[in-house]
């Protein structure tokens, strides 16, 4: 970390908080650990050609390693946070951010996803980030490294397949210019407000039938999301901060990042008469939303930057509150 060798402290301030993390936090009261506790044992009694083997790899090898040295799901559990912060760190170390920069990223991260991915959706919190890397190693050039990290990433969940498409996808757009890629943009997410989409379609999907039947089939409580809340008006505000920049939206990296953040809003959108459905898609995003949040401050002056982050405190606040509101959940 080139930009923050004199700062050292802020990695190590990161560092202290998750140590803090994992030694405080109760993982049994997680929403989903009933679900890890049960995968755990069923792969500690089955062999490879289990169905779990196929859909989750890296579970079924990290829960035979932590069985065989006696720690248990919460062996892997830790595992998955430790790998998680190692990613979020490379993230920033090969993007060489300055010391504000990396303040910000994890101020924003800690507020809104820290507590939903890192306290419940263990195997989310280290698939967002690894997948996220490779983007970063893909617009470095370092392509090889890139399909390591796209691999790995899905050996831990499947559905870090979704940022490779979405990859694909923004790294096309960045081609044309940019005022039609911001005419395909909208088009897009106009078709996304006004067009309900039919979830029975995925049904036929291999494994991802399976996550959605009981969604579709009334056997777990849906509930349709609005439009009109917080985060979603804060992602409006950034991306037209960002968009209304020349110096950010003419810089490929930056295009990507803010292409990859619209993706998971247009997802959520797209998706909305699902609930879960709708947020996890848009959470497998969450980490370009926390770069384009520190990121935005290059688009003001050195005054502005300090009523950009000002002006963000309420927000940042509300995003804080809730995800504790997660924890209350978990307890009852």
């Amino acid at each position: 970390m080139a930009k923050l060798a004199h700062n050292n402290i802020y990695f190590f301030l990161i560092v202290i908080i998750y140590s803090i993390f994992i030694f405080s936090y109760d993982f049994t009261q997680s929403r989903d650990f009933d679900n890890y506790t049960d995968w755990y044992y069923f792969t500690v009694e089955n062999d490879i050609g289990s169905y779990l083997a196929i859909k989750d790899p890296m579970f079924f090898i990290l829960s035979k390693i932590s069985h065989f040295f006696s720690v248990g799901v919460i062996g892997v559990v830790v595992f998955y946070i430790l790998v998680s912060l190692w990613a979020k760190l490379k993230i920033l170390s090969v993007l060489n951010v300055s010391a504000s920069v990396f303040i910000l990223f994890f101020v924003f991260y800690f507020c809104r996803f820290f507590i939903l991915l890192e306290g419940t959706q263990f195997r989310a919190a280290v698939a967002v980030p690894l997948a996220t890397l490779g983007v970063i190693y893909y617009l470095h050039g370092c392509k090889r490294s890139a399909l390591f990290l796209f691999s790995v990433s899905v050996f831990f969940h499947l559905s870090a397949l979704v940022i490779f498409l979405f990859l694909i996808l923004s790294h096309i757009i960045s081609k044309s210019k940019k005022s039609i890629a911001m005419i395909i943009y909208l088009s897009m997410l106009f078709f996304a407000i006004f067009f309900k989409f039919d979830m029975s379609i995925l049904l036929s999907f291999p494994f991802l039938g399976d996550r959605i039947a009981d969604y579709i089939n009334g056997d777990y409580e849906v509930t349709a999301l609005s439009l009109f809340n917080t985060y979603l008006f804060f992602k409006v505000i950034l991306f037209t901060i960002i968009f209304s920049s020349c110096s950010l939206i003419y810089d490929e990296k930056m295009f990507v990042f803010a292409s990859m953040s619209f993706f998971g809003m247009l997802l959520f959108v797209f998706f909305r008469e699902i609930d879960s459905f709708a947020l996890r898609l848009h959470e497998l995003f969450a980490l370009f939303d926390a770069l384009l949040f520190a990121y935005a401050t290059r688009a003001f002056n050195q005054k502005s930057r300090f009523l950009y982050v000002a002006v963000s405190l309420p927000l940042l606040a509300i995003f804080l509150n809730s995800s504790l509101s997660v924890l209350n959940i978990n307890a009852n």
